[in-house]
């Protein structure tokens, strides 16, 4: 069963699915950003990444 998430514009922390969707990117170079950025976290079975740190990391990326 699919729990229902809602999350705001200004959420620390954001789901692989919610990063992927801000981005346009897959889920999997999601993750791996988020991995290479230590911006991911896991809490319990959830994996989410920390909005800021993220989005930085990735416009650091493009300069």
């Amino acid at each position: 069963m699919n729990k229902r998430t809602y999350e705001s514009d200004d959420a620390i922390f954001i789901t692989v699915d919610t990063a992927a969707r801000i981005t346009s990117l897959g889920k999997n170079t999601v993750r791996k950003l988020a991995e290479e950025s230590r911006s991911g976290r896991k809490f319990g079975r959830a994996y989410r990444i920390h909005r800021q740190a993220f989005l930085s990391y990735l416009n650091s990326l493009e300069a």
